[in-house]
C-alpha cells in the first residue's frame, strides 16, 4: 500500500524489502520509516526515503519479524577498548584492509573518489545488526554480487593480515564491530 517495491525492489543500489530485517536494527529501522533520523545514509542518491511516521514501529517490527528477530535488538556487552583500538587500525590504511578509501569515519571522508561510495561507518554500529555485519565482511559478495566491496577472507574465514589475531576472520571482524559501536564518538582511524 505503500509501494515501497517501486523503490527498494526495482532500483539498482537499494537493498530489497525482504533483505532489511535481517540487515537493520528494528529500532534504527523505525527511526527511518519515522522520517527521525538526523542524517541522510546515502547521502549521493538523489532519491530521499519518504517518512511513515503513523506505520514505523509496525513496518521495522514486521520486516524484523521475517527474518524470526525480535522488535528490538538484543542489548550488546560494553564496547572493549582493545578490541576497539585494533579495530581502528584494521579499517585504517596504515596495516589494515584501508576501508577509509571508500568509507567515511565520522566527519572524515572516504579517500577515494568512488563511483559507489560506502556508507559512513560511523553510523554501522546503529544501523547494523551485528550477525549481518558479521557476515557482510566476511563475504559481501555472498550477500550482494553487484557490491563494490572487496573480499578479505578466504574460504576458511582468515585475512592476509596475519600479524593481527594471525589472520583469524572473526576476530578480526569482531574487532572493528567493537569499533564501529563506537558511532560519532570513534576516533579517526590512523594515518598511514
Amino acid at each position: 500500500a505503500l509501494r515501497c517495491a517501486e523503490c527498494h525492489n526495482a532500483s539498482e543500489g537499494l537493498i530489497r524489502l525482504e533483505a532489511l530485517g535481517g540487515k537493520l536494527r528494528p529500532e534504527w529501522m523505525e527511526s527511518l520509516l519515522g522520517g527521525d533520523l538526523p542524517y541522510k545514509p546515502r547521502p549521493w542518491l538523489p532519491a530521499r526515503m519518504p517518512a511513515f511516521p503513523a506505520q514505523a514501529e509496525g513496518l521495522a517490527a514486521g520486516l524484523a519479524a521475517l527474518h524470526g528477530l525480535p522488535p528490538q535488538s538484543a542489548d550488546e556487552p560494553p564496547i572493549d577498548p582493545s578490541m576497539a583500538a585494533t579495530g581502528a587500525k584494521l579499517i585504517s590504511a596504515a596495516g589494515g584492509f584501508s576501508c577509509v578509501a571508500c568509507h567515511a569515519v565520522g566527519p572524515h571522508s572516504g579517500a577515494l573518489v568512488v563511483e559507489s561510495p560506502g556508507i559512513n561507518l560511523a553510523y554501522s554500529g546503529e544501523r547494523l545488526l551485528p550477525s549481518f555485519f558479521q557476515r557482510w565482511i566476511m563475504n559481501p559478495l555472498a550477500l550482494d554480487p553487484a557490491t563494490k566491496m572487496p573480499v578479505y577472507f578466504d574460504e576458511e574465514g582468515r585475512s592476509q593480515l596475519f600479524e593481527i589475531f594471525d589472520g583469524d576472520g572473526r576476530k578480526q571482524i569482531d574487532a572493528m564491530w567493537q569499533y564501529v559501536r563506537q558511532g560519532e564518538r570513534m576516533p579517526a582511524p590512523p594515518l598511514p
